[in-house]
């Protein structure tokens, strides 16, 4: 069993990210699929697997006394530099929830498939993400909670 080095801030921030799911994972799949469907079923399913993700994170945690944002994978609230593979660029993301009042440039929703794919990913993990222009490779250089 893995433990767990965060700062109190993100102990905190997960925490409350894991009461609102447990709280509002039917609305939140809902608003975004009404009818039964494929997708529908994909998106309980990371949902579930986020929720599990956070409590054993939750549970087996260790509280830094230096402050520190780091997070041990892709969450909600977090921003991610990546690299994408095919011209090295470097990129920044924020992950936020869809619900939120304004979504700007670097920020995606954790629906989006950019977002899906990001989301429980861990520092060194490369992704593939079909977009309209096409697929876009990326390798998680660093996570960090916005708490």
């Amino acid at each position: 069993m893995s433990n767990y080095l965060i700062s109190g801030d993100v102990f905190k921030e997960l925490n409350n990210q894991l009461e609102y799911l447990k709280n509002n994972k039917r609305d939140i799949v809902d608003a975004k699929y009404r009818k039964p469907c494929k997708d529908r079923e994909k998106l309980i399913e990371v949902i579930e697997k986020y929720i599990e993700m956070i409590s054993k994170v939750i549970n087996n945690s260790n509280n830094l006394t230096e402050e520190s944002k780091g997070s041990p994978f892709v969450t909600v609230n977090s921003e991610v530099e990546v690299e994408d593979m095919d011209d090295n660029e470097i990129c920044k993301f924020r992950i936020v929830d869809p619900n939120q009042n304004k979504i700007g440039n670097s920020q995606v929703s954790f629906l989006s498939p950019v977002g899906m794919a990001l989301l429980m990913k861990k520092i060194g993990e490369e992704i593939d993400v079909q977009t309209p222009g096409g697929i876009c490779r990326y390798r998680i250089k660093s996570v960090k909670i916005i708490a």
